[in-house]
């Protein structure tokens, strides 16, 4: 599961440089201090991908994790 975490975690960072890069205006126009001048949309794409990533790799992860363990149970009793 600490891959899952750890993959999802360096894919929302990719995905968030990446919009902040292409797109800085979105997050400007998301957050609510975006308008001031000291908002850094490189900043705020690292943090939102870094903890959004983790959360969905968290969640991929434990889904994962029920799967093969009821797959382990209908495979025991076979």
């Amino acid at each position: 599961m600490f891959g899952s975490t750890l993959v999802g975690a360096v894919f929302g960072v990719i995905v968030g440089i990446t919009i902040a890069a292409v797109a800085p205006g979105y997050y400007r126009a998301v957050m609510s201090s975006g308008s001031e001048a000291w908002f850094d949309p490189q900043a705020v794409g690292i943090g939102l991908g870094l903890s959004e990533g983790a959360i969905g790799g968290t969640v991929v992860g434990l889904i994962l994790v029920a799967l093969f363990y009821w797959y382990r149970s209908r495979t025991a009793r076979g």
